[in-house]
């Protein structure tokens, strides 16, 4: 898998002091996952998983994806 880095964006700056994952490897396949810090229980209710993308150099394409336990 591809290395990240947290930094402030080069292109496309936001705020200042704004930080996100950067990947260092250019072409390469890199992916990142955490687990929640407790189960929780969203039956009835609508699972909103939101997340944003700010390409500093051209990329084929990003994806999200949500797994089970």
């Amino acid at each position: 898998m591809g290395e990240w880095s947290v930094e402030e964006p080069t292109v496309y700056k936001g705020m200042e002091g704004d930080k996100g994952l950067v990947v260092k490897n250019v072409a390469a396949h890199h992916a990142i996952s955490a687990k929640f810090p407790k189960k929780f229980d969203n039956k009835g209710k609508t699972l909103v998983v939101q997340y944003e993308v700010k390409l500093q150099s051209k990329c084929p394409g990003r994806i999200a994806r949500a797994a089970r336990d």
